[in-house]
């Protein structure tokens, strides 16, 4: 065969080429997986704070953002319609009224747009944050959509909690800033291995990603690349036994050491692991903020710090009504 003749490629057998979607099947199918994922996500959000307990998990907001800014497709008109459904849905089901489920959702989803906004001006190496500028920029994205999601969902807190407007913005502000920073770098930060079968358009593969090796083998691990995380584990473990609010700041070390050692991706997930077993000890009551002295006005009522999700707590609540002072029902109107 001279070299100038073309080579002939086969087909592997058994394998045929995929066809593409069809164009009329491809939009609702981007909305049913959408839904799916942000209705999951919206009921463990729910779900996952017990009565009595505090709760600031969130991770829908944070999902949809990263969804959005890494799989293009899911940014269009079906992914947010899907979006919109998942949180309505959520909420409806879990016992809040349907006028305050849209006004929670039109909240969230306003944020998440903000982010989105944001988040699509940066390069692929600042969204894959492998550079100080694409970290300082998801910060600031942050706290963009918590401040916007906490201005339009704390009225709609406030009247259903009984809150101050004052109070029910920082809650608000607060879980989503947690979740966002926390989640979204999961997110941006995955290998296209753990994620889809090939690199969405809002990141392209970057060329050192590709030639990197496999993943090792667990036995092939050197034991010492194990001491960072055991280390972290260890520094939560000491929060909850010595406990008290300078406790938090126990994993901070060991977080920094993983931060050194490990790739971004690894970071981002241990940093999670650690904000929500944080999270989840405060709201357990093994590490305590402060003393529950009423004399001091110091409460630990959970309703009270409880963040901006109110369909489970809708749902215990009864959906009882203020009375007055001769038994008849208050108006409890929603602006």
């Amino acid at each position: 065969m001279s070299p100038q003749e073309p080579i002939a490629t086969r087909q592997p057998a058994g394998l045929q080429p995929t066809r593409p979607m069809p164009a009329w099947l491809r939009h609702p199918a981007r909305a049913g997986v959408v839904f799916l994922i942000i209705f999951i996500a919206a009921l463990f959000g729910i779900f996952t704070r017990p009565v009595g307990f505090l709760a600031a998990v969130w991770p829908a907001n944070a999902i949809l953002l990263g969804m959005m800014l890494r799989w293009k497709g899911t940014s269009g008109p079906a992914g947010w319609l899907g979006a919109a459904l998942g949180y309505v849905l959520a909420d409806y089901l879990t016992g809040s009224p349907l006028d305050v489920s849209l006004w929670m959702t039109a909240a969230n989803m306003a944020g998440v747009a903000v982010g989105v906004l944001l988040l699509r001006r940066l390069t692929p190496a600042q969204l894959a944050l492998t550079r100080s500028s694409g970290v300082l920029a998801l910060a600031g994205t942050a706290l963009a959509v918590a401040t916007v999601g906490a201005g339009l969902g704390c009225q709609a807190e406030a009247v259903l909690f009984g809150r101050s407007p004052v109070e029910a913005f920082g809650n608000w502000f607060g879980a989503d800033l947690l979740n966002v920073m926390a989640i979204l770098p999961v997110i941006l930060t995955m290998p296209e291995r753990l994620g889809a079968s090939s690199a969405p358009p809002a990141l392209p593969p970057r060329p050192e990603r590709r030639r990197r090796p496999p993943i090792p083998r667990l036995e092939e691990v050197a034991p010492w690349r194990w001491a960072p995380a055991v280390a972290l584990a260890l520094s939560l473990l000491a929060t909850v036994l010595v406990g008290g609010a300078g406790a938090l700041t126990f994993p901070v070390p060991a977080l920094l050491w993983c931060a050194l050692r490990y790739r971004p991706f690894g970071t981002a997930v241990l940093v999670l692991v650690s904000a929500l077993a944080m999270v989840l000890m405060v709201s357990a009551g093994h590490v305590h903020l402060a003393p529950a002295d009423p004399a001091r006005g110091h409460d630990l009522d959970p309703h009270r710090h409880h963040p901006h999700r109110a369909g489970a707590a809708h749902r215990r609540r009864g959906h009882r009504q203020p009375r007055r002072a001769d038994g008849a029902p208050a108006s409890c109107r929603h602006p």
